[in-house]
């Protein structure tokens, strides 16, 4: 079976907002990100711990982000890398990750960010390098319907 861990920051953010309420999390995003980023990290290991915690041990676990875009993130906002970071890094265990690729027209908008192209190939590069430096295998998948995209990656899946 497959089980998922959401760690898009729009998902966690708003888990946050729901926890902390919206003026607080706001605050620590401008005034100190990096704790900002500790706190994503907790709400996040606290959802990995949930699914992981119910995993059989074949299971494969797919993350809609993980520990390594949480560095990626960080380093093409700029954002210090904390220690905590490195060292949850250094415990995954990444087999495969999926790189999709960036569409022309994408701009993404909420009440929280707006990312445009150019902001999302930065992120994109930051990924590129992050899991390069960590030996993980990238699997592009191309543009195309989506329920090609889903048979292109259960066919990858199957043979991890």
């Amino acid at each position: 079976g497959y089980k998922t861990i959401s760690g898009s920051f729009s998902h966690l953010d708003q888990k946050m907002q729901d926890l902390y309420g919206d003026e607080y999390v706001t605050r620590m995003k401008q005034d100190t990100p990096s704790k900002y980023i500790e706190t994503v990290l907790d709400v996040f290991c606290e959802d990995e711990f949930k699914v992981l915690e119910s995993a059989h041990e074949k299971d494969i676990i797919l993350y809609d982000r993980g520990i390594l875009d949480f560095i990626a993130y960080c380093r093409a906002k700029k954002i210090p890398v904390t220690n905590r970071l490195i060292h949850e890094a250094q415990s995954a265990d990444y087999e495969a990750a999926f790189m999709f690729h960036i569409l022309k027209d994408i701009r993404i908008r909420n009440k929280r960010k707006s990312i445009d192209v150019n902001e999302s190939h930065r992120i994109e590069l930051a990924m590129r390098n992050v899991y390069s430096k960590w030996s993980v295998d990238l699997i592009e998948v191309p543009v195309m319907p989506l329920h090609e995209r889903i048979e292109y990656i259960r066919n990858h899946l199957s043979k991890l």
